[in-house]
């Protein structure tokens, strides 16, 4: 199924780009790394045991009136908002060469990972740019990604990718980033890095408050081709279950595939970035939140 949304689009100045990943005990990372990629979990088996509803009843009633009582059966059995009945984003389409694919360089050799975002705060009068530290190696740690990454293309999701639309400069050097593997938390998943030349590129905003339960937020990425279906916009509605500031928790249809997305930003109706997606287990999603990715950005500048 195809689903592309024609609306206004939503323009940000850029100038750094972030990346971030992780994953989550009783989830999977959606990542791919030198080494071995993580299996993604699609869905059980028909035959299986189904899974247990964690959804409570005012959940559910707030998904039915969210979607005008059109609610989806994923391949758990469970009720989920149907995606094709969920709002489209208030911000329009996605901002051209705001998310990328990116070609790394590393001590490892050459490999492309994840999905990665331009992020603009006042922190920087720069944008820079995101994602998931674990895709470089279960160990690495956020102080030995500069000495492991050397540079990389960057790639619009939004292009036919043909054609470099950036070059990675440098690591921000951030001494409290693991990946899930060594701190078993995903507010410690976080990668950043500097772009050489920004100009004509799109940062997107960092939202400042954490979301609440029943918010519709959107999932942005290029789905894997094995993906049983996609949209055009590269924007997937989801319904917020929980956000602390650390950890977001949200529902996504598991019919769309989020295998090799770490990374990928979650934005809200504003098109702010809300959180870092991280990982699934089966239509629950969870990732990094905004607030988290703020403080750890901040420390790294000596700013906070």
């Amino acid at each position: 199924m195809v689903k592309k949304w024609i609306l206004p689009a939503l323009f940000c100045t850029a100038a750094v780009v972030f990346c971030a990943c992780s994953s989550e005990t009783g989830g999977n990372v959606e990542s791919s790394t030198p080494q071995s990629p993580e299996p993604i979990y699609l869905g059980a088996p028909e035959d299986s045991v189904p899974k247990e509803n964690p959804f409570s009843e005012e959940t559910l009633a707030q998904f039915e009136a969210l979607c005008g009582g059109e609610l989806a059966t994923d391949s758990d059995g469970l009720q989920v908002p149907d995606a094709d009945a969920l709002p489209a984003p208030g911000f329009g389409t996605l901002p051209e060469k705001s998310v990328f694919h990116v070609k790394w360089n590393t001590r490892d050799g050459e490999y492309q990972a994840g999905t990665s975002f331009l992020l603009q705060t006042d922190l920087t009068t720069v944008p820079v740019l995101a994602t998931a530290i674990h895709y470089f190696g279960d160990a690495l740690t956020g102080s030995e990604l500069p000495a492991y990454v050397s540079n990389g293309d960057i790639y619009d999701i939004l292009g036919d990718r043909s054609v470099s639309d950036g070059m990675v400069n440098s690591a921000l050097v951030m001494e409290d980033a693991n990946g899930y593997f060594i701190s078993g938390t995903v507010e410690t998943d976080l990668a950043a890095f500097y772009v050489k030349d920004t100009s004509g590129l799109a940062g997107l905003p960092l939202a400042k408050e954490p979301c609440k339960p029943g918010d519709v937020i959107y999932l942005a990425a290029l789905l894997d081709s094995d993906s049983p279906a996609s949209y055009e916009s590269c924007l997937y509605p989801c319904v917020v279950l929980s956000d602390d500031g650390g950890r977001i928790d949200y529902v996504l249809e598991d019919r769309f595939s989020s295998a090799k997305i770490s990374g990928a930003p979650l934005l809200n109706g504003q098109g702010e970035v809300v959180g870092i997606h991280m990982g699934s287990d089966g239509s629950e999603r969870f990732g990094h939140s905004a607030q988290s990715i703020y403080q750890m950005l901040a420390t790294a500048l000596n700013l906070k």
